[in-house]
């Protein structure tokens, strides 16, 4: 989440698979673990079915398709990740954060503690 376009762009392109142009058909996808772990993660992304996806990349080379799911999961992640480091470098924020969950966590416990103590009749009230 917190990878730079260019990571994701890398990451995409150097994926796994194999010289076999992309599936013509779900059954060949389901044989070719490969591709069909990169076409879940683009269906996910793009909210597209598996037969539409087929439809729009079958007989490829897979270069097109790896490009067009780098380009979706930049176009997606991009937010997300720009925002998970501007927070990730706000030490102050993620220490009160930490603090105040810290703070809610021992309230909780607290509370277990003394029914959990109650039930086994070591606290009488």
């Amino acid at each position: 989440m917190t990878d730079d376009e260019n990571l994701i762009n890398k990451k995409i392109l150097k994926a796994k698979t194999d010289s076999l142009p992309f599936p013509e058909n779900e059954k060949d996808l389901e044989r070719r673990p490969e591709i069909n772990n990169l076409s879940n993660i683009f269906m996910a992304i793009e909210d597209v079915s598996l037969p539409n996806l087929i439809q729009s990349y079958a007989g490829m080379e897979f270069k097109k398709f790896k490009e067009d799911l780098a380009d979706c999961l930049v176009s997606k992640l991009s937010k997300i990740s720009s925002e998970m480091r501007k927070l990730l470098s706000d030490k102050q924020y993620l220490d009160s954060i930490l603090s105040e969950g810290s703070m809610n966590a021992q309230e909780i416990a607290k509370k277990n503690i003394l029914d959990i103590k109650k039930l086994i009749g070591f606290y009488k009230s």
